[in-house]
Order: C-alpha cells, then structure tokens, then sequence
C-alpha cells in the first residue's frame, strides 16, 4: 500500500484549480466536467471560462467567480490564493452506511476492497473506469431475464 501523501495543490491558480477537479469528485466517482462546474456556480462561469482557467490562459479570475468556485468546491477562497486551507476529506461513516456494509459482506467485494489499498490514486479511477466499462457493457437486467427464459423455455434457433 503506498504511504504517500496525497499530492498538494502547486503554486498556480490553474494548478490549484486543477487539483479541485481531481480530488472533489462528483458522486458518481468522476471529475466533474466543465458543464456540472458551469452549471454548479449558476451559470456565474461559463464552460469556455472555465476551459481557459483550467489551461492557464486565465491567471487568476475576479472576486465573483473566485467565490463561485470556492462555493461550489467546498473550499475556502483563500485556497486559491494561498492553497492551503483544505481539510482532509471525512470517510464514510461505516456505521451508518448499510449498503457499503452489506457490500463488503460479499467476499469478492471484500477481496477487490483490501487488494485496491495498494493502488495509488491514479491506478483507483484506472480500476472504477474498467469497472464502470464492464458495467456499460453488460446486459441490463430486464435483458438477462429475457435471455435466460429463452434458454429455459426449450427455444432453439430453427437458423441452424
């Protein structure tokens, strides 16, 4: 398991900016894209904006929008300022959180959780993008059952 600190925020407004996107994720697991963050501060900035921020072609906004994105990141606006600020990140309450209990109650879930403690950050979403592709990819629910009754209910393909 890789004891390293989590990387710091560098010393630009768009490298301070960048590393919201990367650790304040949405909650489906995913960097939140230019239209979520747009749509997040009401329409204060716009995607364009934002994609010139992000690039460095914006070295620091005005006070409106520096609020708009301390709002909605969560974070203090000295923290595009100075890059300090930030509390580390509060973990779930396994107490309270039945579903992720009754998930680790599966012994394959339990073994892909204790295996992936020895990932870094960038292997995790390397790992939840595979995940999230098998899970693309695979029949819906409604599809299994109907394939499923076909196999069981005597079918066979006159093609043949």
């Amino acid at each position: 398991m890789s004891d390293a600190p989590e990387p710091l925020p560098g010393p630009t407004f768009r490298d301070r900016l960048n590393y919201l996107f990367a650790t304040h994720l949405s909650p489906d697991g995913d960097e939140y894209s230019l239209r979520e963050v747009s749509d997040g501060t009401g329409g204060k900035i716009t995607i364009p904006h934002l994609s010139r921020m992000r690039t460095g072609k914006v070295a620091l906004p005005g006070a409106g929008r520096l609020e708009a994105l301390a709002a909605f990141f969560a974070v203090p606006v000295g923290f595009f300022l100075t890059g300090r600020g930030l509390e580390p990140p509060r973990p779930p309450d396994l107490a309270e959180d039945e579903e992720l209990r009754e998930a680790l109650r599966n012994p394959v879930v339990r073994e892909i959780a204790m295996r992936a403690r020895e990932f870094d950050v960038e292997e995790w979403h390397t790992l939840l993008e595979i995940m999230k592709l098998v899970t693309r990819n695979r029949p819906t629910g409604q599809q299994r059952e109907a394939e499923g009754a076909e196999l069981h209910s005597g079918a066979t393909d006159e093609r043949a």
